[in-house]
């Protein structure tokens, strides 16, 4: 049976240990987001997958129904279907939400068509039946349709690093493995131009001698993109920045200039990380290991936190960050009473 989708609060969170069902940020959606599957978040926006009794059986005919959610706002846009034709979308789709703020310098806001109660827009990619090649479809609200889909790459080229993308200076960035090198996948949000580039890392960093498969995307404080390494007994994180532009085509991204730091009171019952992820603001990773043990790491205190309240049947792949603004969601409380 699925399982209902929760927030889970960081250490040391304002609203304490409590976890929260998904749902009841929405108490008017009905049965809509009973099963709902996370996909992507961003700026407090929730890209998820329906996954209600309504829709068992879209599968067969080959639809995908995604909502984006407000949890600040208690509000919900509900997605056309998404024809996926000869594609498969698991629950390991590659996917992002952009806000009206992603699409370069701030002029006249974009405007959602009537019905939509934000502008945003989605891209997700999935890949063809038959080992076929990977290939992106994009939604906005300011539109009535998705877009026909877009080649990314075959499937033998490149794979996809598990972790989320990132957002840098109007690009979406994705981890990419091929070739014996990383690679981000890189999407511009005003042209939509698909791009690859490689990331100039030592050869022998690849070989993974010190450093486990937990690597991640972020975004330094300039808006340089870098590639995050969680060393494997939890004592020291590498960080890999670019020092300069990616450019705007395929190719090698300037040199890296490489950080290392050194973590305080490792935790007794961490194992080799599986899974991490950045937050999209603060200085946090949240790292799973391989017994599901799930902790926050923050590079400025260089201080590991258990994540409690975690039970050890979730998956992974189910797992998205998802950070609020923590004054505006008690201000919207307080306008609620």
């Amino acid at each position: 049976m699925p399982v209902p989708t929760h927030f889970v609060p960081a250490p040391r969170s304002p609203l304490g240990p409590r976890r929260r069902l998904l749902s009841s940020f929405f108490p008017n959606a009905g049965g809509l987001l009973k099963d709902a599957v996370p996909l992507a978040s961003r700026s407090g926006l929730l890209l998820v997958r329906l996954r209600s009794s309504l829709y068992w059986d879209d599968d067969e005919r080959g639809l995908v129904r995604l909502a984006v959610c407000n949890p600040l706002a208690g509000t919900w846009d509900e997605l056309p279907p998404l024809h996926r034709g000869s594609s498969i979308m698991s629950e390991e789709a590659q996917c992002a939400i952009l806000t009206d703020t992603d699409h370069g310098p701030k002029g006249r806001p974009r405007k959602p068509l009537p019905g939509y109660t934000t502008f945003f827009k989605v891209a997700v990619i999935i890949l063809g039946y038959h080992r076929g090649p990977y290939s992106m479809y994009t939604f906005s609200s300011a539109e009535s349709s998705w877009s026909a889909p877009r080649r990314c790459f075959a499937l033998l080229e490149y794979t996809f690093v598990h972790g989320t993308p990132v957002v840098s200076r109007g690009k979406v960035h994705w981890l990419i493995k091929g070739l014996g090198n990383f690679w981000t996948l890189g999407f511009w949000i005003e042209t939509e131009h698909i791009s690859i580039t490689q990331l100039p890392i030592p050869q022998d960093f690849c070989e993974y001698s010190s450093f486990n498969h937990a690597l991640v995307l972020s975004v330094a404080a300039d808006g340089k993109l870098s590639l995050i390494c969680l060393h494997k007994n939890f004592l020291q994180v590498q960080i890999f920045t670019c020092k300069g532009d990616e450019g705007d085509g395929n190719g090698v991204a300037d040199a890296l200039h490489t950080e290392v730091i050194e973590l305080k009171h490792k935790p007794r019952q961490t194992t080799k990380a599986l899974y991490m992820y950045v937050g999209e603001k603060s200085a946090t990773l949240l790292v799973i290991d391989q017994r599901k043990f799930m902790c926050a790491v923050n590079l400025e205190t260089r201080t590991i936190d258990e994540v409690t309240g975690v039970s050890g049947y979730f998956k992974g792949h189910t797992v998205v960050p998802f950070e609020i603004d923590w004054s505006a969601f008690f201000m919207s409380s307080l306008e609620a009473h």
